[in-house]
């Protein structure tokens, strides 16, 4: 076979090559055997681990839990912790976003509204267990009145601790009130990750109000 033939069948194979599928193209490039004839090559034993991976959250949300959303509150006093927080919605944007403020400040700060205490709780979401933040605001003893909003959603909390709940508001009572489902659901898991850690993923360096000259606290104040 001449030079210019042997060209003509390398370019004619390459082209077949192309047209195959991948799988075809594995097995004739890697000329695969019958891999079946060893079964011991093939098959996993009683010792062998799955395939897990480890999850990492990017984001995990500071909020209260939706009104269709079944959840349920971490128990372990320990997971749970009381902060400042405030929660502002820029004009024209949905929904709100939390900042952690730091107590040291609070007040050279006190002039700007919405800024209140919390109680920070971890919790998971039907149906994947998914792990968020709830901020349960404290009672305003200032109001001369029992805090309804407040008190029943510390209720709620506690029902969360052993049962999957919803939290919905009752606007005839002035409270929140705790919906359950009907079906049996399995108990949830709670990642194996500790307050700081969910804390650190949930308010990033910007979500934090450190000083009076913060971007936020200058905008409520009409400085910018």
């Amino acid at each position: 076979m001449n030079i210019c033939a042997l060209g003509f069948f390398a370019t004619n194979q390459f082209h077949a090559l192309e047209r195959m599928s991948l799988t075809e193209k594995y097995k004739r490039t890697n000329m695969l055997t019958d891999i079946f004839n060893d079964l011991d090559e093939v098959r996993i034993d009683q010792t062998f681990d799955d395939l897990s991976v480890e999850e990492v959250y990017t984001t995990i949300p500071c909020r209260k839990p939706s009104k269709s959303e079944f959840f349920r509150v971490n128990p372990d006093p320990k997971m749970r912790e009381k902060f400042l927080l405030l929660e502002h919605q820029e004009a024209g944007t949905f929904g709100k976003d939390t900042y952690l403020v730091m107590p040291t400040i609070a007040k050279d700060i006190g002039d700007v509204p919405g800024i209140r205490p919390y109680l920070i709780v971890p919790c998971v979401v039907r149906p994947n267990d998914t792990p968020i933040l709830w901020p349960v605001r404290l009672p305003n003893k200032t109001l001369g009145r029992a805090d309804k909003w407040a008190m029943s959603a510390l209720e709620v909390l506690k029902q969360a601790e052993t049962r999957w709940v919803r939290i919905l508001p009752d606007f005839q009572l002035q409270g929140h009130i705790c919906s359950l489902p009907t079906a049996e659901w399995p108990e949830p898991v709670f990642k194996d990750l500790s307050l700081l850690d969910m804390l650190k993923v949930a308010f990033p360096e910007d979500r934090i109000i450190a000083t009076s000259t913060h971007p936020i606290i200058r905008s409520l104040r009409g400085e910018i």
